[in-house]
């Protein structure tokens, strides 16, 4: 009994298919799981600047100073926030990015204060 071509091939075009169909489907789960990490962490991120900034807004407020924008602290917490993945394993390693987080959020403070001399420079001028 000879073996037909036909139903060969379309076995083996069936498994191929199979093989392909799944390897995209486990490439998009994968996709879709970090996508889904990757959103919460934003999430976190920005529930803790809301946090602080209400925090020092409330203080601010009390004692009559001025604060900085809500960016500083979106900033700062994505930032630290970005360490939540497990890659610190060292009191060395959590100290450089401590400091490399600080130094993010004081030169976020620096753009701060320059935006804000540069939108009052006109207000000036104009009276």
């Amino acid at each position: 009994m000879p073996i037909d071509v036909t139903i060969v091939s379309a076995a083996i075009g069936g498994g191929v298919a199979a093989i392909v169909s799944g390897a995209f489907a486990f490439w998009n789960i994968c996709l879709t799981k970090r996508s889904e990490e990757r959103r919460q962490i934003r999430e976190l991120a920005v529930s803790v600047a809301l946090e602080n900034f209400k925090i020092y807004k409330s203080a601010s407020d009390g004692l009559g100073t001025s604060m900085w924008p809500l960016d500083v602290y979106l900033i700062h917490a994505m930032f630290l926030v970005s360490a939540l993945d497990g890659s610190l394993k060292t009191p060395e390693q959590i100290r450089k990015h401590l400091r490399e987080g600080f130094a993010v959020s004081e030169a976020a403070m620096a753009e701060a204060l320059e935006y804000n001399k540069e939108i009052q420079e006109p207000r000036r001028k104009a009276q």
